[in-house]
């Protein structure tokens, strides 16, 4: 697997863990809690659209250098 997909699944299982700490034990205000979900939430993001990006930037290449899929 790529990187960026462990990342992702990483972010995204954390702040699935973060969301069940908070119903079961309540650990975090409200704004604390907005404020790391809002994080990993943009972190993920970051992640997909980085690797998104780079994916299409060397698909692209590789067309322009007459290598065809």
């Amino acid at each position: 697997m790529r990187l960026s997909v462990l990342i992702s699944i990483g972010l995204f299982v954390v702040g699935a863990f973060v969301f069940l700490l908070q119903l079961w034990f309540s650990f975090w205000s409200p704004e604390i809690l907005y404020k790391i979900l809002t994080t990993l939430g943009v972190l993920l993001v970051v992640v997909l659209v980085v690797s998104f990006v780079s994916k299409e930037a060397k698909e692209t290449e590789r067309l322009n250098d007459g290598h065809d899929l």
